[in-house]
């Protein structure tokens, strides 16, 4: 399995439960794409920088959770730098 650690800043999240999905928005390009249309377990993928890694197969991510009782904005918003 392929493990590249990279860190993206979530904006926003949203379900769309018709189809049940879960879209997940970062703040910058996540440096990888798919190379098929086809939505299966299988699907090729590419990092578009170096070393343009390819692979096939899912795509896992984690989410690490920061919990604040802070209402302040510009509190939150150094916490995300």
């Amino acid at each position: 399995m392929l493990h590249i650690p990279i860190n993206y800043l979530i904006t926003n999240v949203t379900r769309d439960e018709a189809e049940g999905l879960t879209k997940i928005e970062i703040d910058m390009d996540p440096g990888f794409a798919y190379m098929s249309e086809a939505s299966t377990a299988a699907r090729p993928s590419q990092m578009l920088y170096y070393p343009g890694t390819k692979w096939k197969g899912q795509h896992m991510f984690r989410i690490d959770t920061i919990v604040t009782n802070n209402s302040n904005p510009k509190e939150i918003a150094a916490l995300k730098k």
